[in-house]
C-alpha cells in the first residue's frame, strides 16, 4: 500500500475513535445529570387550579343614537365606494 493510503487509514481510524470516545463520554455525563437531578430534587406538588371567573357578558342593545351614527357613516361609506 501506499504510504498516502496507510496515513488517510490512521486518520480514518483516529477520528472515529475520537467521535466514539466523545459519545460514549456524552451519554454517561447526561446519565449522570440526569440521576442526580432526579434524586436531589423533588417533583414539583401540582397546584389547584384558580377558580375561573365567568367573562362579563355584553349587553345586547345599541343606543340609538350610536345606531342611527354607525348607519350614516355605512351609507355615506358605500356610497364613495360605488363611484
Amino acid at each position: 500500500m501506499s504510504e498516502i493510503l496507510v496515513q488517510s487509514l490512521e486518520l480514518l481510524v483516529l477520528g472515529m475513535g475520537f467521535v466514539f470516545v466523545f459519545l460514549m463520554v456524552l451519554v454517561w455525563a447526561t446519565s449522570t445529570m440526569s440521576s442526580l437531578v432526579m434524586k436531589h430534587l423533588p417533583e414539583p406538588v401540582p397546584q389547584a387550579a384558580a377558580p375561573r371567573r365567568a367573562a362579563p357578558q355584553p349587553k345586547n342593545q345599541i343606543d340609538p343614537t350610536t345606531m342611527a351614527v354607525i348607519t350614516a357613516a355605512l351609507k355615506q361609506h358605500r356610497s364613495r365606494q360605488k363611484k
